[in-house]
């Protein structure tokens, strides 16, 4: 089995809207990022469900 070195960093960072950690994969030479987790579309659509729960309002009938 052979490995390589990667070079690559990871970075722990809190998404300030949802409070949702956020782990990021970068290449440390070039800080290009590689991975993402969760995703910056997963982010954005669960920004926009809870905008949307804001929306709602709650009727009693």
């Amino acid at each position: 089995m052979v490995m390589q070195n990667l070079n690559r960093s990871l970075q722990f960072t809190v998404d300030e809207e949802s409070g949702d950690s956020i782990v990021t994969v970068r290449d440390a030479k070039t800080e290009e990022i590689i991975r993402q987790f969760p995703s910056e579309e997963l982010l954005k659509a669960r920004h926009a469900v809870d905008k949307a729960k804001g929306m709602l309002i709650e009727v009693d009938v």
